[in-house]
């Protein structure tokens, strides 16, 4: 009873005995949608985590369908320092990083080790997986150019029709592959 306790000081209240109100009506988080929500995100967020992870192991275990997937950028990085290497007007390093990106797109793409990386091979391995013939000849003209053009420093086209050659023969065997 409310009328039996006195107030000595003022440091003394009433005990309620009503339930108490720790929240604003309308603005509770508990048992709302998006409390639901955010609850079944954390299970939902680590499964999907757990598929990605299966997913990039199952992607990136076989080395060759790596390499294979990477040929191109890595030819487009050898192109661009040819570029640079033309800017600079250093035509030996021009042919010779012009002659590694096909080389190294092939060896990627083909999957040959450096030992059987020569025309023969390139252009059997190419006929192997029905690349044409209009191809396979583009790039061994293209080759014939570079190593021409890295020794004698002679070539019946320009540096630049050149890069925009192999740049061509890459997209074209891309496609092809």
């Amino acid at each position: 009873d409310q009328q039996d306790v006195k107030v000595l000081d003022k440091d003394i209240r009433y005990i309620k005995t009503e339930k108490a109100d720790f929240y604003r009506e309308g603005d509770r988080f508990y048992g709302s949608a998006l409390y639901y929500f955010l609850l079944a995100g954390g299970p939902i967020l680590f499964l999907l985590a757990l598929g990605y992870r299966k997913f990039d192991e199952k992607n990136n275990s076989d080395t060759v369908k790596v390499k294979s997937r990477k040929a191109n950028k890595m030819a487009a990085k050898h192109l661009a320092a040819a570029e640079m290497q033309l800017k600079a007007n250093n035509l030996n390093a021009f042919y010779e990083a012009v002659s590694k990106g096909l080389y190294g797109y092939l060896c990627d793409k083909l999957n040959l080790s450096a030992a059987d990386l020569n025309k023969e091979n390139i252009s059997q391995e190419l006929k192997i997986r029905s690349v044409s013939e209009h191809s396979i000849r583009e790039l061994n003209n293209t080759l014939d150019l570079c190593e021409m053009a890295s020794y004698a420093l002679v070539s019946s086209m320009s540096p630049i029709d050149l890069i925009k050659a192999a740049r061509y023969i890459i997209t074209d065997l891309e496609n092809q592959l």
